[in-house]
Formats: structure tokens, sequence, C-alpha cells
């Protein structure tokens, strides 16, 4: 491997190539995998086995480096896209430019997370153990493997401007200079920001504000797919799948499991490797949640903000949790800047649709996908009867054979896209994919996809948790969405 440079050259013909010591070219479509694994890394899968862990393939270096994922970071959007600027890598209250402290309120623009354009490739191959699914990465390009679009997510559950009607991501909250959450000296309860009632979330209710229970700084919730498609603004929408999808893989190659809930490990390998996982999201016993506050969001968007785009956990602290005087203390977790990915609230998301067939044309279960913007859409109506399969325009059939089983997911669905589903059911909350897959074998007719869980769904919550069984026409307290951005103006 260290025959060869890491960077490729252009002759005058515009070919590439890589140099080796010698100073021999070595052109692209000629190079070996001693060249390519100096280039990519990747995780290996045997369709056989149960484990949860994945083996890491291609450069070692790499896998320590993480190239793809340490370029995942948190900026402030204008309201045409473009970047106004990056938030600190350390500490998102402040700009990464000048240090001066950052603008996270909705004022100046939306906060969203960055994720990176790269390359990608699935190869399938046997050997003596078995079948196996290779998923290779790589930020430089190689023949044969597919481009992932640079992309950007809310690095938190999405709100509405009030004002605008629009979809917004703000963090509401007043933070101390140590990065604690301003408190009232007299309730204990967070401050929120002067414009906070403008992306009031929750059920969006006023009497709520200043109380236990407040809507301010929270995520909205309990809308509908039609509500959300009337509040997207341009390529500012709430169709996240396709993203959420890619960043399930890269969570997997990172730290080699499938188990997003295996208890988080900041300390690295004697090999240099992510180890763990990201422990549980703020998990609370179903009927408290409901005495407290009717199942709607109770963590305030941006406590992470003061971990940047690192990965790591904070505590927050509900006060009078079920109005009983006392206090409870939930984890946060963060991701690259990824706030709250599970064990939260159901993802609502527009660019992914699920028809459930009819026994009689064979019962199975399709997933459809929008990759243009300008197309996300509802179906006409939700054809209860499963006797026709007419997607909305735009939305293209990806799989023909997602799970007809609820169960915890054992396999990934192998296409170039990344698509968040398994096609099996049979693993457990720590084998296969360890996230549970739900499904109601009665249903007929269009659905609209859930995504990662909440907060009182225990085990079965993860980065690869969903559900088929929500029509496009449902809302619920816990059914959250994310912004997406399909054409982040950043490169």
């Amino acid at each position: 491997m260290n025959r060869y440079v890491r960077k490729f050259f252009k002759d005058a013909s515009g070919n590439l190539y890589y140099k080796t010591i010698n100073g021999e070219k070595k052109y692209l479509w000629g190079y070996d995998n001693e060249v390519l694994d100096a280039i990519r890394y990747g995780y290996r899968v045997y369709v056989n086995s149960l484990s949860a862990t994945v083996e890491r393939i291609g450069s070692a270096l790499l896998h320590q480096s993480l190239p793809i994922q340490n370029q995942i970071k948190r900026y402030v959007e204008a309201t045409d896209g473009t970047l106004m600027y990056w938030l600190d890598q350390d500490d998102s209250r402040f700009r990464g430019d000048n240090g001066a402290e950052a603008d996270l309120t909705g004022a100046a623009g939306n906060v969203m997370l960055y994720k990176p354009g790269y390359w990608f490739k699935l190869e399938i191959g046997e050997n003596s153990i078995g079948k196996y699914v290779d998923r290779w990465f790589s930020t430089e390009y190689i023949p044969g493997y597919t481009y992932r679009p640079a992309l950007s997510i809310s690095p938190w559950y999405g709100t509405f401007d009030n004002i605008n009607n629009r979809i917004a991501s703000v963090c509401s909250l007043q933070f101390n200079p140590d990065g604690s959450i301003k408190r009232d000296g007299v309730t204990d309860l967070p401050l929120f920001t002067d414009n906070a009632s403008q992306f009031r979330g929750g059920n969006n209710n006023a009497a709520r504000d200043n109380t236990y229970q407040t809507d301010q700084g929270m995520a909205r919730t309990n809308v509908s797919r039609a509500t959300l498609l009337t509040k997207h603004f341009g390529s500012l929408t709430t169709g996240a799948a396709g993203v959420m999808s890619e960043l399930a893989q890269l969570f997997t190659l990172e730290y080699a499991t499938y188990n997003s809930q295996a208890a988080y490990n900041a300390a690295l390998t004697a090999e240099g490797f992510k180890q763990g996982g990201l422990g549980n999201g703020p998990s609370v016993a179903s009927a408290e949640w409901s005495a407290h506050n009717g199942y709607y969001p109770f963590v305030p968007n941006g406590v992470t903000a003061p971990l940047g785009n690192h990965t790591g956990q904070v505590t927050y602290t509900i006060k009078n949790w079920q109005n009983l005087g006392t206090d409870k203390d939930v984890t946060v977790t963060s991701w690259h800047g990824f706030e709250n990915w599970f064990e939260y609230l159901w993802l609502i998301n527009t660019d992914h649709l699920v028809y459930h067939q009819a026994d009689a044309n064979g019962g199975k279960v399709h997933l459809y996908v929008c990759e243009d913007y300008t197309k996300l859409a509802n179906p006409a109506n939700d054809e209860t009867t499963g006797l026709t399969e007419t997607p909305p325009d735009g939305y293209e059939l990806r799989s023909v054979d997602l799970p007809t089983a609820n169960g915890y997911g054992w396999n990934e669905v192998e296409n170039t896209k990344g698509d968040m589903y398994p096609i099996n059911t049979q693993g457990s909350s720590v084998q296969g994919l360890c996230d549970y897959y739900y499904r109601n074998p009665a249903d007929r007719g269009w659905f609209g996809p859930l995504l990662a869980g909440p907060a009182n769904s225990g085990s079965p919550a993860g980065v690869r948790a969903a559900v088929t069984s929500s029509r496009v026409s449902s809302a619920d307290a816990r059914y959250g969405f994310r912004l997406c951005r399909h054409n982040p103006a950043i490169e």
C-alpha cells in the first residue's frame, strides 16, 4: 500500500493516475486493490451471520481518520440556502470564522448540518465463509463508483416559522458562558430567546409558555405529511429519508456495528478505531411521558450546541416531571453534530412512500422514493383496497420486497442508494440490524414510513428503526420532522 502516494493527478488528456514512489504512473483503469485500499474504506457483512458487528475493510488509516464523517458539520444558512458561516468545531454557540457569538435563533437563517458528497460502491461476493456484501466509501473518484451528492439536514428536529409559514431549524435556548443552559432564578425552567414564540414547537400552544410543559424551544410535532408539504421553501424540504439512510451507513462504517444503542464509549480501540455505540436517547416511560405533557417534545432543540461537531452526550434536566415537583434527567446524544438521532420522536419523511399490496396482487410491501425535491407529494388517496398502485409523479419503485412481518431487521436492502430498510426480520435487539421494523399484516394501500423511534420505544429504536403502518394523513404528538437542503450552496 505504501508504494503509492495518496493524491491523484491528471495527464494532458485529463486521464486520472496515481504515482508510485519511483515515479511510475498508475492509471485508474489499471490499478489494483493495493491502490484501491489506500483510498477507500468500507464494511463487509456476511449475509448468513446474525452478528451486529461488521468487518472493517479497506484502509485502516481511513477507518481511523474518518475523512467523510469528519466533514459532517453544523452551519448557518441564509434564506436562499447559501452558506453564511460555519459554526465552531468545538462549540456551536460560536462562529467558526471569527469566534463571535453565532445566531442560532432563526433571525439570520436556519441551522443546518452538512453531509459531504462522496463515492460509493456495493459489491457482492463469496468466499469460504459464505456470501458477503461489501459497502465501499471514498472521498476520491474511483471508476465504477456512484457519487452520492452533498446534502444538508437539520441537526435537530425541525419546527415552523409561525410568521413566515415555513419549516425552520433553530435553537431558542439561552446559554451561560460555561455552556450550561440559562434558567429562571425562581422556577429553574429554561430561558428562551425573545423570538422563541415565532418558532414555537410542540402543538404551538401559547398557553404553555413559561410552564414545565412549554412548547417554546421544542420540535414541532402533531403535523401530517400534507401539512409539511405546504411548509416547504424552495429546495428546503422535509424529504430527509435519503440523507438519514446515508448517515445510518456512515455510522456503521465508523463504529463497525449496527447496534446504535450500544453503550457510548469515547475511548478508541488499541488500533485507533471507534467502539461501542451512541447509547440510548432521552428514553422515558410511556405513562410518565403522557402524564407530563401528552407525548409532546420535552428536550429543547440545541441542548448539544456546546459539543460542536463532536460526538458525545449531555444530560438535560426536565423540571417538574409529570407535575409532581421532582426533576428528571435524560441523556441527549449527538453524533458529529446530529442531535437526538433516535429514541426521541418518530421521524416523518416526505421523500419515501410504502405501498402494501392486496393479497390478490401478491401481498408484498413496495418502497417508493422521490429524489426530485420539486415533486415531493402524497398519493391521491390511500387506496385502502390495495388494488390500484399508482404512485405520485416522481416516486420511483426502489424495492419490491420489504419485509411483510414485524421483527428486528437482519440484512440491509442491497442497493447503491443504501435505503435504510431491512430485507428480512430475523434479527434481535443485539443481532442483525438491531432495530425494529413494524408492519401491520392487515395494512393495504399507501403509507408514510416513520424512522428512528420515540422516547418510549426502548430497544426497538435506533438509526435503522422503521414503521410502515402509518397513513400519509397521520399526525401524532410523537411525530416530528427534519429539514433537508437538497442543493446546499457549499461546494
